[in-house]
Formats: structure tokens, sequence, C-alpha cells
């Protein structure tokens, strides 16, 4: 099963934030999205279905649709308030923003969260040195400047907060091996790309990688589809080819540039790869 955070794509619709007197109250309604409330100074309450929650800044909350739910400011406060889907669904985004009790949304606008949420979903303060707040405002002022690219942007700022909130409440996914071999690959090839065999063999420059030879011949074909010493010496033929195709490089100097032990055998795994001989290359390019 997928790890819900690849499947994670938000459509935000709105972002809102401003500063709230003691005592004001917000009645009862309800919402046909998710709305995320992060309450940057001060203290409030949020009542959902009767439950209180007491969001003492720096707090975060997520308020599903159809949760009947008010807000009172317990002091001033300051909030951010994003209303979104979980996922891309919607060509236009449905109005009016919530409704107020008894009204409902009708059915058509509602959007419950997709099966692969976390749930229940969480609420909390934000940890100390949490990046949501700035990421917020910040996503607070893009959505401002109503612009495509800004609201686009949004929607980046809002995945990744999305991403920060939810990820303590669930296990994360274990690595794979696939994943593992996959970063043991790149990780060679990175090495590769850098490698020189003045001193020594392929396998005496791997040997600090910490694992066997095979192993990381095993790995690398799987990733790539070729073996390390043959990608090695594809990458410094292309890069030969490509020396002899500028003139003004010799065979011997080419064959001394790419670490070839001497011009022959480079002629002979240049014809190899290319079909051509250095000399023949040069004449018919």
């Amino acid at each position: 099963m997928a790890d819900w955070r690849d499947q994670l794509n938000p459509q935000l619709h709105i972002v809102w934030h401003g500063a709230w007197r003691r005592g004001n109250l917000e009645p009862p309604r309800l919402l046909y999205d998710h709305e995320l409330v992060v309450v940057a100074r001060g203290v409030c309450v949020v009542e959902v279905e009767g439950e209180r929650i007491d969001c003492r800044a720096p707090y975060f909350i997520i308020v599903p649709p159809l949760r009947r739910h008010l807000s009172i400011a317990e002091t001033e406060t300051f909030r951010y308030c994003a209303h979104f889907d979980w996922e891309r669904q919607r060509s236009v985004t449905p109005e009016p923003l919530y409704y107020f009790w008894p009204d409902r949304p009708p059915p058509t606008a509602v959007c419950p969260a997709p099966g692969w949420v976390p749930l229940p979903l969480p609420h909390g303060p934000l940890p100390a040195g949490s990046p949501v707040l700035s990421l917020i405002q910040s996503m607070a002022a893009r959505w401002l400047e109503d612009d495509s690219l800004s609201r686009a942007t949004c929607r980046a700022l809002l995945l990744e907060i999305l991403l920060r909130l939810l990820s303590p409440s669930a296990a994360a996914a274990p690595s794979t091996g696939h994943s593992r071999q996959a970063r043991l690959a790149l990780e060679m090839k990175n090495r590769l790309d850098f490698i020189t065999l003045t001193d020594g063999s392929l396998r005496r420059q791997m040997a600090s990688m910490g694992y066997a030879y095979e192993h990381l011949c095993r790995v690398f074909r799987l990733a790539f589809g070729v073996s390390p010493l043959r990608y090695w010496q594809q990458s410094r033929l292309e890069h030969a080819k490509r020396l002899l195709a500028a003139g003004g490089w010799s065979i011997k100097q080419v064959a001394a540039e790419l670490q070839f032990r001497d011009p022959a055998y480079f002629s002979r795994v240049f014809k190899r790869y290319t079909g051509l001989s250095p000399r023949a290359f040069v004449r018919d390019g």
C-alpha cells in the first residue's frame, strides 16, 4: 500500500488571517471542506461537536467537514486559516465558504478525507523550532498577491505544512530494500563520475563503500542495466569521442587523458564500443 505522503495533493480554496478581540465568538457552523487553523498569538477555544479544545499559541487544529464547531477568543488572538481538500477534485471552489448552523452544505459540495489520510486528525501545540508558522505566514502573504504563480506556490507550501503536521502522528513508512539499493546505486554512480584509476583497480576503489564488490555490481546493474565497469568505460569513451571530434588531440593523448593503460588498449575498447577505430572515427567524422 502506498504511503499517504505520496498520495497527498491538496487543493487550496482560500487562505485568510486576522486578529480577534478577547470575547469574540464565531457561531456554530459546518464546513464542506477541511480547515487548517494555526493560532499564532493568544488563546482561543474551538468546540467541535461539543468537545472543547484550548488552543494556546502556537497551536494548530484541522476541522473536518460536517462537524459542528464554534470558536471563542479567550484573549486577543491572531489566527491563520486555510480551507482545503486533500486531493484535487474540484474545478471550482464551492460557495459560500461555510454554513452557519442549522444550515448545511449540499451533499455534492462536501469532500470528506480520503481513506488514506491518517486519522484521527491531530491537533496540538507546534513543536519548538517548527517552521509551520513561518510557512503559513508566507502562504497567507502569497495568497494576497492574487496571481496564478503565487497561488500555485501556496499549494506547495500547504503540502509541506500538512506533511510536517501529520507526520508525527503517523508511523513512518519503513525504508524498503528497493529504496536502499537505489540510494546505493546512485552513490556508486556519483563515485564513478569522479573516480580515477591511477591508484588501483575499480574493485579497490569501491572497497571503501563497505560492501562486497560483487554485491555492488548486482545493485548497480539492477538500477542502470550495466556493470559499474561498463558504465565507467562508456562515460570515458563518450568523452573520448568528443575530444577526437574536436581535433587537436592525438590518440595517444586521449588515451592518457582518460586513463587507458596504453593507446593500443584504448583503440581496442573504442572500436568495441563504437564499431570504428579511433583513427577511422576521426577520418569519418
